[in-house]
């Protein structure tokens, strides 16, 4: 199997992006993909017919780490994920990792975005997928957007 074949979604219980994600992109991908969304919800809000749903309490994600070995090559796409994955998931060979954040880097790395955006009264706003590294929102930048 190819990158291309395998997706991994890391879709968050609180996040508005996470749902926004999972309605609009995650059907259209199914019938092309072999597509695993990994949650933290416990209710399982995310789970559809045909999509492997993993749920986890470590958002790290250390305890799926025989799981992504067995996964591997895949690309894993992060939306609204709140937590920090740990350094060994990552260093896991053939892999591509990204994350989708809600915000023009470098500029506003982290949470809440928009109240530091809003608080500072800037006149724009922005989005950026990156690589993702142990460091939040470090990784080497892939594309951003600002719009005014």
């Amino acid at each position: 199997m190819d990158y291309l074949q395998r997706l991994i979604f890391l879709l968050s219980a609180k996040s508005k992006k996470s749902m926004i994600i999972y309605k609009h992109i995650v059907d259209e991908l199914m019938s092309e993909y072999d597509v695993v969304i990994i949650t933290d919800d416990q209710n399982n809000k995310y789970y559809r017919q045909g999509i492997n749903v993993i749920i986890v309490k470590d958002l790290s994600l250390l305890c799926l780490e025989n799981t992504f070995k067995d996964l591997s090559p895949f690309i894993m796409l992060a939306c609204g994920w709140l937590g920090i994955i740990h350094k060994k998931i990552l260093d896991i060979p053939n892999n591509i990792y990204i994350n989708f954040h809600s915000s023009y880097l470098p500029d506003y790395k982290g949470l809440s975005v928009f109240k530091h955006i809003w608080a500072n009264n800037e006149k724009y706003i922005g989005a950026t997928s990156h690589y993702l590294t142990e460091k939040i929102d470090q990784g080497n930048i892939i594309l951003t957007r600002c719009v005014k």
